[in-house]
């Protein structure tokens, strides 16, 4: 099994950034949030599983201990918390469908997870 050895704040770091540049949500062809999309997009939790050079994402979708389990990846309980944490700000700025404001409304979303569970914010904001 895989495990996930970084902190919250550089998880989120690397969500935060990593969702900034690519400027839209990770989604598939139909427009649902996936992991990684066939374009190569990915959600926040994708882009940390990612980094870590776990493969198989492309157009995965769940909840984030499914997608652990799918990956072999183990997580501990606060781990997904925040994932799913992150997951949930992802996925609610693009259920809008509306890409013009995702980018407003994740870092919206993101700056919540930040002050729930003291972080900083990149500068990348």
């Amino acid at each position: 099994m895989t495990k996930i050895n970084l902190t919250n704040q550089q998880m989120f770091d690397i969500a935060h950034a990593g969702i900034i540049e690519q400027g839209k949500p990770g989604t598939n062809a139909a427009g649902d949030c996936v992991y990684k999309g066939s374009d190569g997009s990915m959600c926040a939790v994708g882009l940390i599983f990612d980094n870590q050079d776990i493969h198989g994402l492309r157009d995965l979708d769940g909840d984030v201990l499914e997608a652990a389990s799918a990956l072999d990846i183990d997580l501990t309980g606060e781990q997904i918390s925040f994932m799913e944490s992150m997951q949930a700000a992802h996925d609610t700025a693009a259920q809008t469908g509306d890409n013009s404001g995702f980018l407003d409304r994740f870092r919206e979303n993101m700056n919540l997870v930040a002050k729930n569970y003291s972080l900083k914010i990149p500068s990348v904001n």
